[in-house]
Parts: C-alpha cells; sequence; structure tokens
C-alpha cells in the first residue's frame, strides 16, 4: 500500500465508522475488516490428527514403539525393497533413524543386503570391512577423505580431494565409520554377515584405479597383461574430458580381448576390473557435468543440471537392477539414499526451491516401482531445526530454521519426535498440497502422499560432532 491510500482510509464518514463499529460486534466481521486494514497472515495449517501419528517415545533410537515395529514387520512382508529415505545427508540423527529400522528389519525380518546411495567403489571398501572387520578398509574410502598410499594413489585422487582436512569433516566421516561398525556389530550378532551396495557415482572419483589394479593382481604374467596393467593408472597432464575417453576405450579393449584375459586372469577377476573403470568413467563424467552445470548461469543451466540428475538417475537404476538380479532368490533389500531418489511418483514433486524449482525427473524408486508396482515401501526423515555438516561451507557447517509454510512446520505442531503414515492421514491434508520441504541443497516441493508410505519428523537434528562415535 502507497502514503495516499493509507490517507484515505481515516478519512471514512463518521455515519459509516458507526455503522462499521456496529458490525465490528460480531466476531467473525471483526475479524475480517481488521484482516481488510492490517493484513492477516495465513492461518497455519493444522497439526495431522492423532490417529495417523505414532509417538516415537522416550525408548528411541534404541528401541521402535511396538505400533511403529508391527508397521515395518508388515512392510516387510509386503514389499520386496524398502526404503529408508533422509532429507539430509549430513545431520547425525540420519544414523540413529537408520539403526533403528534397520535393528527390526536384520533381527526380525532376515535383511541381509543393503543398497546405498554412494559409489561403488567406496562402498565395496566398505563391504570388505563388514566382511573381514580389517579397519584400514574403512579409512581407504576416498568419500571419507582417503588420500592414498603412494605416489600412484595420491595423483589420482589429488584432483578431487579437499586439501586440508577441518574438525567438521573429519567429525562427519567418523560418524559415517561408526554407523557402519554398528551395521557389523548387528550382523555378528545375527551370525551372518551385511552386505552393501554403491549404485551411484562416486563424489570423490579416483579409486577405480586402484581397485582395478587390485583385481588384476593374481593375473599371470603373460604379454597381454604386461601391455594392460600400465593402461590401468592414468597418464600425467591429462584432461577429464580426454581421461574419460581413454577409459571409455580401455573398456572397449577389455571387451575385445575377454578370451585371453579370462584365461590370464579368471574371468571373476575380469569382470571386477572392467566394474571398476566403467564407475570410474561414470563418476567422473556425472561429476565434472554437474559442476559445470551449477556454474553454468545461462537459461540453458537448469535444464543442463536436470539432465545430468535425469542421467544419474537412469544410471543408479542400472547398476541397482544388475546388483540385484545377483542376489538369493527372495532376498529382502534396503534402500538408503536420499528422499527425492527414493521417493515413488517422483514426478509429482520439484526439485530446488521456488521460483527456481523445476520437474522432477523419474527418482531411482519411482523406477523401481514401475519395474514391480506394489514392491517398494517407503520411509523418508525430516527435520524442523538445527545444524548441517556443510562440506562447501568455509566453516563446515550451516544452521537450518524451519521454515513457516514447509510440510515441515506443519509436521512441527504435533509435539516431539513421531512418524506418520500416509495410509491414515485425511485427504485434503498438508500431504495432498504443494509443500515445500528439505534443506539447503535438497530442497523440493509437491504432494507427497504418493511419493513416501511413512515419514520420521524430528523437531531438532544436528551436525555430527567429534562426540558421535
Amino acid at each position: 500500500m502507497d502514503a495516499s491510500y493509507h490517507g484515505d482510509l481515516l478519512l471514512f464518514d463518521r455515519n459509516y465508522l458507526s455503522f462499521s463499529l456496529n458490525l465490528m460486534r460480531t466476531p467473525l466481521l471483526w475479524v475480517v475488516m481488521t484482516c481488510a486494514l492490517t493484513g492477516c497472515a495465513t492461518p497455519a495449517a493444522p497439526a495431522l490428527p492423532s490417529t495417523s501419528v505414532i509417538e516415537l517415545g522416550p525408548a528411541w533410537p534404541e528401541a521402535l514403539p511396538e505400533a511403529v515395529a508391527a508397521e515395518v514387520d508388515r512392510a516387510a512382508k509386503q514389499h520386496p525393497v524398502l526404503a529408508l529415505g533422509e532429507g539430509d545427508h549430513f545431520v547425525a540423527e540420519k544414523y540413529e533413524y537408520r539403526l533403528a529400522f534397520l535393528r527390526r528389519l536384520i533381527q526380525r525380518n532376515g535383511v541381509r543386503h543393503i543398497a546405498l546411495e554412494m559409489g561403488a567403489s567406496d562402498a565395496a571398501r566398505i563391504d570388505r570391512y563388514l566382511k573381514t572387520g580389517d579397519e584400514r578398509w574403512l579409512h581407504r574410502v576416498v568419500l571419507y577423505g582417503y588420500a592414498g598410499e603412494d605416489d600412484d594413489e595420491r595423483r589420482e585422487l589429488a584432483p578431487i580431494a579437499r586439501g586440508d582436512r577441518r574438525p567438521p569433516d573429519d567429525a562427519w566421516a567418523e560418524a559415517e565409520r561408526s554407523f557402519f561398525r554398528r551395521l557389523r556389530a548387528l550382523g555378528q550378532e545375527q551370525g551372518t554377515r551385511i552386505h552393501v551396495f554403491g549404485f551411484d557415482f562416486d563424489a570423490a572419483p579416483g579409486g577405480g584405479y586402484a581397485d582395478a589394479r587390485r583385481a588384476l593382481e593374481s593375473c599371470a604374467d603373460t604379454p597381454s597383461v604386461q601391455a594392460l596393467r600400465p593402461r590401468l593408472t592414468p597418464p600425467r597432464n591429462t584432461s577429464p574430458s580426454a581421461e574419460v575417453t581413454r577409459l571409455e576405450k580401455l573398456i572397449v579393449s577389455l571387451d575385445t580381448e575377454r578370451t585371453s584375459l579370462d584365461a590370464d586372469c579368471g574371468a571373476a577377476q575380469v569382470d571386477a576390473a572392467r566394474a571398476a573403470l566403467d564407475q570410474l568413467a561414470f563418476s567422473y563424467r556425472t561429476f565434472f557435468e554437474w559442476h559445470a552445470a551449477q556454474a553454468d548461469t545461462s537459461a540453458q543451466g537448469p535444464l543442463r543440471l536436470r539432465r545430468m540428475f535425469d542421467e544419474r538417475e537412469s544410471q543408479m537404476y542400472l547398476r541397482y537392477t544388475r546388483w540385484t538380479q545377483a542376489l538369493p532368490a527372495g532376498a529382502r533389500v534396503v534402500l538408503l539414499g536420499h528422499d527425492m531418489h527414493v521417493a515413488r511418483d517422483s514426478e509429482v514433486l520439484r526439485y530446488g526451491r521456488a521460483p527456481h524449482d523445476l520437474p522432477m525427473w523419474r527418482s531411482l524408486g519411482t523406477r523401481i516401482e514401475e519395474a514391480r508396482p506394489g514392491g517398494l515401501w517407503v520411509c523418508w526423515l525430516l527435520y524442523g531445526d538445527g545444524t548441517r555438516y556443510t562440506p562447501t561451507s568455509p566453516t563446515g557447517h550451516s544452521v537450518v530454521s524451519l521454515r513457516p509454510d514447509s510440510l515441515e512446520a506443519t509436521l512441527a505442531r504435533t509435539p516431539g519426535r513421531h512418524l506418520v503414515l500416509m495410509e491414515r492421514v485425511p485427504a485434503g491434508t498438508v500431504v495432498d498440497q504443494a509443500s515445500a520441504f528439505g534443506t539447503e541443497t535438497s530442497e523440493g516441493s509437491g504432494p507427497v502422499r504418493t511419493v513416501t508410505d511413512a515419514i520420521v519428523f524430528l523437531p531438532e537434528a544436528h551436525a555430527p560432532t567429534p562426540s558421535t562415535h
């Protein structure tokens, strides 16, 4: 409103003002007139009905309430794939949330196979730790700061290495390692080990070179193997695009020479080396296209970013499918990944914060559901206020505040930590509306009823600290 309009409001006729005051004795009309003159905030969305909410209780996260445990058991009986999504990769509470559900799924429902939103190279090193208990494998995860043990490895990892490590970086890495230690202990309690697999690109590429060399260590020292070995190390002073091209040609060469290489090394070893090189090429392509799209300030920048995500999700599904095809018949799988990756019906959502939000692509969860309708059960983790580890910030931390019109703001109107079951939420509520959700770098919006079966909501979450282990 401009100043002249404010002045006009003060020039009411005395009779009209008297009439208005009489009307305002009616409460509803008083609200209407007051809002017309002064403006009113949009009424807050009501809390969800208690019938759709299960309190997590004082024993959380060490124990699930009976009602939640019953829901998990029911989901495990009806769905071969169970997704535990997280709205933020960088809070300590995600580990307790995962373990709260995984205990039940491992101890009571026979789950032994977990797919991670992580690169195959790093996940394979974690899987070796789960198998052997050798802590050195946990400390060779490149995503957690491993920088190499010899000159070749250090050079291969240097282009994307952070440089100096900070306490927040190490605190997050140790929280990750602590989670996998506890996961291994859960398997040992059941007398069997847990298996993990990474279906994503390596966010810190480079570990695949050592993986490929390790896979072919036992090869016979034939002329063809002698010619191959130097090609498993990248040339010096190369460019990212040239290296991707070289890797793709090397993979073709392996395929062409399979008969002799299988005889010299063993088919399984050649398969492992080929997979490591393919993962490297995929990771480099995705890593550099992501950063280039983020830096593209033209009108094509957002579309370029969306194409990158769509291709990434397609590759996730391809790698996930290959892995599941090799699992024992009837094996249940748990997916651990971002809420948006594991979402069903993802195309009802938008990615990013308005007005710069984009249409969502077909997520991994959507593709899994399309291939086997009814096969996927999804749970999301969301939180209200707190702090998060932020790798790209100068301090390594950032503050998260509850956004007034967000999905989290509605969930926060129910006190405490709780689980929301979509099938119990009445129609026409916040889960059917285009509400915003998520934290920086992972924001989205849209109606969530069809994308998830349940939401765990925590009023607060916090960045990992050195005390988390």
